[in-house]
């Protein structure tokens, strides 16, 4: 990114479109009786990229951005705005060259490169692609206008301080390529087969080198969270970078205890992959991160089921006693299900049990209902699972009960008015 510097202004003899061969620093002007400094003595260092204006005593005038050379004392030109339809100028000869604000610099990163004049805020300038060679899948990070970071176009990311009594933020710029690729077939990440999954983009401030790192978040049997007030460690990408809850680095890179931010998602629809690891084809969605957005563990959205009827099941095979149903907004989701309600048995019942199912999918664990007295016991009831439908289409959910063969499972335990059961389904983000 080009930088500013206080009262820069040089005088030039050079002719033409080219590189512009500074002089001086400018003596009283008419509209300033105070004199100028050099671009080396106002803090202008070699190869720094800078705003400059350049007025010619033509009328002409062109502003942009440069690289300063401190041997010979020269300034690349690259226009942005001037006189001649935005290109550069033909110059005279006798025109001056300053540094100046151009009115796209600074914004809210206004203060420097280093110490922006932002909290722990959203990245600025970020955006990322993927991409898909037929075997590995490669990440990329690109500025807003979807090109590789540059000094000129840099992409700045806040991330926490990796010490814990630290309560600043940390502003990393990255002005060059930045990308990461699964390395070699196998890389799954704990991805399923041929079902929709998602992996989450992270960023590592690796002492002030950004490293991007890869990683699944959810399985049928837990979702991992991305804490980004923690540290945390990675492995290296390879062919055998096949868990869930890992934060995967490129090849050769691990880290330990830092600091990280969340870039985006990347998510493939409910046919997936048919070889898990070998990325045949791109994502099939995509969404960097920002206000608004889940992280893994939130929840989505819910939906609630209840009845106050009671059934009893006397047969030793599963009947529905309440049902619900939800429509998740990603494949990639899991749904968590909760049940409550009283349940009970009657005479002597040896064997019944209540379970929660997607159609014939069992969810979670089944559980007993046993009854060694005679006539009807009532008690109170509860369950939960997690289930990984892989649909967004109506899906629903059974609370189901059995008996024994000869006396009844029941729920929910209607014992008087207003007695029910209740199931409450939560999409989670993935």
């Amino acid at each position: 990114m080009s930088q500013l510097f206080n009262r820069a202004g040089m005088s030039s003899s050079t002719s033409g479109t080219g590189t512009v061969t500074l002089g001086s620093a400018l003596g009283a002007v008419a509209v300033n009786t105070s004199s100028w400094l050099s671009f080396t003595a106002a803090g202008v260092t070699d190869q720094t990229v800078v705003s400059y204006l350049i007025l010619d005593s033509n009328g002409g005038w062109e502003a942009g951005t440069g690289t300063f050379t401190a041997a010979g004392t020269t300034l690349s030109r690259t226009p942005k705005f001037s006189s001649n339809s935005n290109a550069a100028i033909n110059l005279s000869g006798t025109e001056q060259v300053f540094v100046t604000a151009l009115a796209a610099d600074g914004g809210d990163v206004l203060g420097g490169t280093t110490f922006p004049m932002r909290g722990f805020d959203t990245p600025v300038n970020l955006g990322f692609t993927a991409s898909s060679d037929g075997t590995l899948l490669t990440v990329n990070v690109v500025g807003n206008n979807g090109a590789n970071p540059t000094p000129t176009n840099p992409v700045f990311i806040p991330f926490r301080d990796p010490t814990a009594t630290a309560g600043d933020p940390i502003w990393r710029i990255v002005t060059s390529a930045l990308s990461i690729n699964t390395n070699s077939a196998g890389a799954s990440l704990g991805s399923p087969t041929s079902k929709a999954f998602r992996l989450w983009v992270v960023a590592f401030d690796n002492s002030g080198t950004v490293v991007l790192g890869l990683i699944n978040c959810s399985t049928a049997t837990q979702i991992f969270p991305l804490v980004e007030n923690l540290v945390a460690s990675t492995t290296n990408m390879s062919g055998t970078a096949n868990s869930a809850g890992v934060f995967y680095t490129p090849a050769g890179i691990n880290l330990v205890g830092k600091s990280f931010r969340i870039i985006g998602f990347i998510e493939y629809n409910s046919t997936g992959l048919a070889t898990p690891g070998t990325y045949t084809r791109v994502p099939d969605f995509m969404q960097l991160f920002g206000p608004g957005i889940k992280k893994p563990t939130d929840p989505v959205q819910y939906s609630t089921a209840s009845t106050t009827s009671q059934t009893a099941r006397a047969t030793a095979s599963f009947a529905t006693a309440l049902s619900g149903s939800i429509s998740p907004s990603s494949a990639a989701n899991p749904i968590r299900i909760d049940w409550t309600g009283s349940t009970g048995g009657s005479n002597g019942l040896n064997g019944g049990s209540i379970r929660i199912a997607r159609g014939s999918t069992l969810v979670g664990q089944s559980q007993r209902l046993n009854n060694q007295g005679s006539g009807t016991v009532i008690t109170a009831g509860a369950g939960f699972g997690i289930d990984l439908p892989n649909a967004t289409g109506s899906t629903t959910y059974n609370i189901q009960i059995q008996g024994d063969g000869t006396n009844s499972a029941i729920f929910p335990g209607v014992t008087t008015a207003g007695d029910g059961g209740f199931m409450l389904m939560t999409e989670i983000m993935g």
